[in-house]
């Protein structure tokens, strides 16, 4: 599976249960942003069905972010898929912490990322959870409203300051250059120990429905987003709009983001009879493709590894004949028990580039 190419690309699930974009922007960095949506239609598995909707920020600037984003959404989807059945919340907490955990591990905490995600179950629990900047909202046809807490340097200031009559606090804050205003506080991987923001949103407003969007998406719409969730009734091109909006509006950051459109309709979908021949399998989809992935696939370490893009490996006879093509990897390999053991089953291929020839997605260009 490669996550994800250059350019842009869509995201849908079927039935319109959820909808999303990535745009680099052609970006001299690439696209540092990684999305997915993954659920299990097997309560066997996990002891309920699930629903969970995902994106990653590598953080700006930092050498591979794009892999530190990859990593921790991998991560994340593991635990969520092997983890204890403990309510969605302390579920997404966990997986948050394990993603932190291996970030730092596989690239010796020189990079990190942002996440938000969503974890629906079928027994009615809606957790969300986040690190960073990347946002949560809840869209309604009446309006919209930020769930998330950004962990920006100045935020996490006022968050410790909130009724502080000290008015030196309040202007240092101000005083802040914008950089250091921004400057993330924690994210995935970083060096700093890391807090998951989680909460419990089962009270979500009846036909609520939920926007995750990277800072690439936010920062350019705040303004005016309440006004464009208000003009597309039942949000089903919400994502589409914003993605032409942050262009016009001078966006030049990776922008991505997942809609989706109302939360009941999902709870109403995984409680729906579904065919038996989901047991033992976990949906992964993700721009561009889908995959049914077996569940056995998934281990409680290194479940998902990913790897850059494998370099060209001259053999004797290659440098003999001057041939050093490079071979492309294979979808299917064996695997010895010792990698089994290791859990390194799964591959994420990290592929700096795509194949250019096949349509990126059916979202509407400028």
């Amino acid at each position: 599976m490669a996550m994800p190419p250059q350019g842009r690309l869509g995201l849908k699930v079927a039935t319109d249960l959820a909808i999303g974009f990535t745009d680099d922007r052609k970006t001299e960095k690439g696209n540092q942003d990684r999305l997915a949506v993954v659920y299990c239609l097997d309560p066997s598995q996990s002891g309920e069905r699930w629903f969970f909707a995902g994106i990653c920020d590598g953080v700006g600037g930092e050498a591979h972010g794009d892999a530190a984003a990859s990593i921790a959404l991998a991560e994340i989807i593991s635990e969520l898929c092997v983890g204890a059945a403990n309510n969605p919340e302390e579920r997404l907490g966990r997986a948050i912490l394990r993603a932190h955990a291996e970030v730092q591990e596989r690239l010796q905490k020189r990079s990190a990322t942002t996440f938000a995600g969503v974890l629906i179950s079928e027994g009615g629990s809606v957790a969300i959870g986040t690190a960073g900047d990347s946002r949560i909202y809840s869209v309604s046809d009446d309006e919209v409203v930020k769930l998330s807490q950004d962990d920006t340097l100045a935020e996490m200031l006022r968050r410790q300051l909130p009724q502080s009559p000290d008015q030196k606090s309040r202007e240092t804050i101000q005083e802040l250059k914008p950089q250091w205003q921004e400057s993330l506080g924690q994210a995935i991987g970083s060096e700093l120990p890391l807090q998951p923001r989680t909460a419990d949103w089962s009270r979500f407003v009846q036909g609520a429905g939920c926007l995750l969007c990277t800072d690439g998406v936010w920062k350019p719409v705040e303004a005016v987003l309440a006004q464009v969730v208000r003009a597309n009734a039942g949000r089903l091109d919400l994502a589409s709009r914003l993605m032409v909006l942050t262009v016009h509006l001078g966006g030049t950051d990776n922008a991505t983001a997942i809609v989706l459109p109302e939360i009941a309709k999902v709870l109403q979908w995984l409680r729906a009879h579904h065919h038996p021949a989901e047991g033992g399998l976990v949906h992964v989809v993700l721009p561009g493709e889908t995959a049914l992935v077996p569940w056995s696939l998934f281990t409680r370490k290194g479940a998902l590894q990913v790897l850059q893009q494998p370099k060209p490996v001259a053999t004797a006879s290659s440098e003999k004949s001057g041939d050093a093509r490079q071979e492309k990897p294979k979808r299917k390999t064996k695997t010895s028990k010792s990698e089994k053991e290791a859990g390194v089953q799964l591959t994420i291929l990290e592929c700096s580039q795509d194949d250019e020839t096949r349509p990126a997605s059916s979202l509407p260009k400028e």
